[in-house]
């Protein structure tokens, strides 16, 4: 089992939380470490933006739990439709992340509460919540948040680099077919990470201008490797839904497939190593097309003289998306490698450290 810096510091929210409400002897104590649980953030702009939200939805909660009880008593249905009313005000506003606490704070408000202590309840109740908040907001200010440019690159560098070494496998008949079905399926939940990564490094928030057009400029080459090694995954899940099928295919078109795969993965390669500093010499933008173009030409005639001899239009319906799938891919490469030679023209230093920090 993996112990993250997210376990320390959610526990480190309640220890603070716990202690705080003590100080103030205020009860029920346990509506603090509560708090901290559900407003605890991965990165400190998130977390102040937490904050704001718990706020507003505590405050919500709060005012509906009063009015209602106020006006029709606190039995179990009144507290159902305040539930009701309590969500139906946050999604209007689009505070969902804080309808679980404004629900907390409204049903521990309705059960606690009688009669004229109504308002002294609603204060200590949202008070113990917003405890929790803060602790957590702390102690995301407490620990220095994670690198997530970092994160985010060593991710989609491993993971490219993984779908590049399976096409190549199976474009010389070598990959097994259940083991690369449970990659396929590894590789794809783990591009959740890096869509969620890609996410918390667009949030983080760069004060000076001239760092913030650099980062534009990253985020536009980090969504186009992304869109690359996506395009990378379509040939490979296409490849190895043909698997068996590409292997009757006239030995020429066989290689002409391989050598298209080895040209691409080659060209997407080099330019993952001129994203490292690996490389310095840029691939001119004329040149890349031009390889490629080439390339795309003749697996697309190969294919289509295939085509042609066979005479049959269910196979060429068969291995159309293959096809489509190779120019895709190299269309996408294409765009990468302006956007590399665009950074490269703007930014001298290397776009990344090579050793995760």
């Amino acid at each position: 089992m993996k112990l993250g810096a997210r376990i320390f510091k959610t526990g480190l929210a309640i220890i603070i939380s716990l202690y705080v409400a003590t100080m103030l002897e205020l009860d029920p104590i346990v509506l603090a470490p509560l708090g901290a649980i559900f407003a605890l953030q991965p990165s400190i702009y998130r977390s102040y933006q937490s904050i704001l939200e718990q706020v507003q939805g505590n405050l919500i909660g709060a005012v509906v739990a009063i009015i209602l009880m106020l006006t029709l008593g606190n039995e179990p249905i009144v507290i159902g439709l305040a539930s009701i009313i309590v969500i139906i005000i946050h999604l209007k506003f689009k505070l969902e992340n804080a309808i679980p606490l404004a629900l907390v704070s409204a049903v521990v408000i309705m059960e606690s509460a009688t009669g004229g202590e109504i308002a002294s309840v609603a204060v200590t109740r949202f008070t113990l919540i917003m405890i929790g908040v803060l602790s957590a907001f702390i102690v995301n200010l407490m620990f220095v948040p994670p690198k997530y440019e970092n994160k985010l690159f060593h991710q989609l560098l491993e993971s490219t680099e993984d779908t590049i070494r399976w096409l190549k496998l199976i474009a010389k008949h070598g990959s097994q077919h259940l083991v690369l079905k449970k990659d396929i399926e590894r590789l794809e939940k783990k591009r959740f990470t890096i869509d969620q990564f890609y996410i918390f490094y667009k949030e983080e928030r760069v004060y000076l201008a001239k760092k913030r057009f650099k980062k534009a400029r990253k985020l536009v080459a980090f969504r186009n490797m992304m869109a690359s090694q996506d395009q990378a995954m379509i040939l490979l899940k296409t490849m190895h839904h043909y698997e068996n099928a590409l292997q009757e295919l006239p030995l020429e078109l066989r290689e002409r497939i391989e050598d298209e795969i080895d040209c691409l993965t080659e060209l997407h390669e080099q330019l993952l190593n001129i994203f490292i500093g690996k490389i310095k010499t840029k691939l001119p933008n004329d040149t890349f097309k031009e390889e490629v173009s080439i390339n795309k030409v003749k697996v697309t005639n190969t294919f289509f003289s295939y085509f042609k001899e066979k005479d049959d239009d269910e196979l060429t319906t068969r291995f159309l998306p293959l096809l489509g799938a190779f120019v895709k891919y190299s269309e996408e490469l294409e765009h990468l490698n302006k956007l590399v030679n665009s950074y490269n023209s703007f930014h001298f230093d290397k776009f990344i450290d090579e050793q995760e920090s």
